[in-house]
């Protein structure tokens, strides 16, 4: 893939590294759309779970949890960051899942399965997120190769 006269060459990838540098670059500019993406993807799959709520209402739902989420995270990040800075990878994560767990009981109830769907619902439209960029990756990487 990064022989000479390669594509990838061109546009400034020589190895493995340099490939998942400007991968890992374009997601920092483009994370606030992958936010709203996976938020939108979750919010459909809690209509889907919920059929007497509303798309607005479960969308609204994840809006909020994920704004809740980035502002303990701003909070929580740099104290983490300066404490034990091997979990900041996992602090959103677990933020989010927290979040959507204590949320559910608050707005689709407290029984059991309504504080379980949101979390994998969030869950689910991460993997949806992963595997989709994934598969674009390799066929953009396919295409130039």
């Amino acid at each position: 893939m990064f022989r000479s006269g390669s594509p990838l060459r061109s546009l400034g990838w020589s190895s493995a590294q340099d490939l998942a540098a400007g991968i890992f670059q374009f997601f920092q500019q483009v994370q606030t759309y992958v936010g709203l993406f996976t938020c939108i993807v979750a919010g459909l799959l809690l209509r889907w779970a919920f059929p007497e709520r509303t798309a607005a209402e479960t969308l609204v739902f994840e809006l909020y949890v994920t704004a809740q989420a980035t502002l303990f995270l701003g909070v929580l990040g740099p104290l983490l960051f300066w404490a034990a800075p091997a979990y900041i990878g996992v602090l959103p994560i677990f933020l989010q899942v927290g979040l959507h767990t204590h949320g559910a009981g608050a707005f689709f109830g407290t029984h059991w399965r309504a504080r379980l769907l949101p979390a994998c619902a969030y869950l689910a439209s991460g993997i949806v997120l992963v595997a989709g960029s994934g598969l674009l990756v390799v066929g953009a990487m396919s295409y130039l190769a």
